[in-house]
């Protein structure tokens, strides 16, 4: 198994992980977008640079996650339910705590 870490994850990984064929390529700037905010919000909320994010394992899940909702949910009418999931909050509180 290869070591991945949040900056070796690229397009190609993303689009395999959403079951996006590699030949379709008309979301490939929204997703490379989506990449770019995911890192954005994982270091605003826990307080640690990407670098750091890349020592640890369930960051890059909840990097990819962060980018399978935004794919998923792309809506301006937002959603009912805007509690944050509790397994996020948990990795989230996790990833914070260790920076400290």
């Amino acid at each position: 198994m290869e070591n991945y870490t949040i900056n070796s994850i690229d397009l190609s990984f993303v689009k395999h992980f959403l079951r996006i064929e590699e030949f379709i390529t008309e979301d490939d700037v929204e997703i490379q977008l989506m990449m770019e905010t995911a890192k954005s919000v994982l270091v605003s909320n826990t307080d640690r640079a990407i670098e750091d994010l890349d020592t640890d394992k369930s960051a890059n899940i909840v990097y990819l996650a962060l980018i399978s909702h935004f794919y998923h949910n792309r809506t301006a009418t937002g959603v009912s339910n805007t509690k944050v999931d509790p397994i996020f909050d948990l990795v989230l509180k996790n990833l914070r705590n260790e920076s400290l």
